[in-house]
This record gives C-alpha cells, structure tokens and sequence, in this order.
C-alpha cells in the first residue's frame, strides 16, 4: 500500500470515528432531554382548582378526566441553567436497586455538575408550560419572577445500551416548600418511564 493510500485510510478511519462519536453524542444529548421533558411534564399547576360537585376518586373516568384538565392549565417554571451541585448520595438511595442502577448513581457523582447549559430549545412539552431559564438559585426568585416552580436537574446519567437512566431533581414551589428526589428511568417500548423515585430531602 503505498504512502498516499495509507493517509487517505487514516483519514478515512479518523473521520469515521469522529461521525460515529458525534452520532453517539447527539443520540444520548435527545435521551437527556426526553428525560428532562418528561419530569417538566409530570408538574403539575398548582394549587389545582377543587373537583367538580360529585367528582370523586371513586369514579375513575370522571376522577380522571379532572386530572386531565388540571394538567392543561398554565404553569411558569423557573429552570436553573447549569448543572446542580450533587453531594454523595446517601447510602439509603442505593438500597433495593439494581447494580446497574448504582453504577449510574456513582458516575453522577464522579461527574458533578460537568454538563452543558441547558437548551430550551431541545425540551419538548405542551405550550402551557412557560420555561424561564435562571442562572441563580432559587433564593428570593419567587417574590422577582412570577413562577409556580423552580427546578434544577443534575446531568442525565444513562448506560451505554440506552435502556435505563438517573437524574438528581431539585423541585421548589416557594421559598419554604419544596423536595429533592432521585429518579430512577427506564425506557420501555422506545419511550422513557419513570421506574421508580426516591426523594432525599422535603422542605
């Protein structure tokens, strides 16, 4: 093979490489904001209106069709632009998972807040969910800004099969209310679920 040949394979080898990291790259950044979307979703506006007259559990489709329409309402939400700090887990988030599951949990802690601003452009959510992206954390953002929520995520940590996924969430309602959980992903029929839920703090 001669010298020309031998460059021209390198690059080729080198370019193909480069392509397959970026479409790796690419892959696992729409997993991290399908993920992030999702758990935009879940919040619900608050606080919700009371249940029509006779509305109850009990009645399932009824019951149900009022939680619909709460989750249609208008809801602002503040949403902390970079990464949020994460401290060592404690050991009781680790307990009754999978293996899998805590080698996520350590690779979040060993990349703390290594990730890049997040894209409000990349999230996908219904139009009644008003975003606002804040470089502060939430001290006194609620008598400044007018929004029902404030969040900040960790990085998604996802395994490199892209079938299960951990993110740290910080959710805050005032100044005085609020929780921090750990949620546990999985995706199942090409779409992500939230498995299970562990929440480290309530305030």
């Amino acid at each position: 093979m001669s010298i020309i040949n031998k460059t021209l394979f390198i690059i080729l080898s080198l370019f193909m490489i480069l392509s397959c990291n970026k479409e790796k790259d690419n892959s696992f950044e729409k997993d991290k904001y399908e993920i992030i979307s999702l758990l935009i979703q879940k919040l619900p506006p608050g606080p919700p209106p009371p249940p029509p007259y006779g509305v109850h559990k009990k009645d399932t489709l009824a019951f149900n069709k009022y939680v619909d329409s709460i989750y249609k309402l208008d809801v602002n939400i503040a949403i902390l632009a970079h990464c949020a700090p994460i401290n060592k887990f404690p050991k009781s988030v680790k307990e009754n998972i999978s293996n899998d599951f805590i080698l996520l949990l350590e690779k979040l802690e060993s990349t703390n807040s290594n990730c890049e601003k997040i894209n409000l452009d990349l999230l996908k959510i219904p139009n009644n969910r008003k975003l606002k992206l804040v470089n502060k954390p939430f001290k006194n953002l609620f008598s400044k800004l007018d929004v029902s929520y404030y969040v900040a995520f960790s990085d998604v940590a996802i395994n490199e099969v892209k079938d299960i996924a951990v993110v740290y969430m910080s959710e805050d309602t005032s100044s005085l209310s609020g929780s921090i959980d750990v949620y546990f992903l999985k995706k199942i029929d090409e779409k992500w679920k939230v498995f299970k839920r562990k929440t480290l703090s309530i305030s």
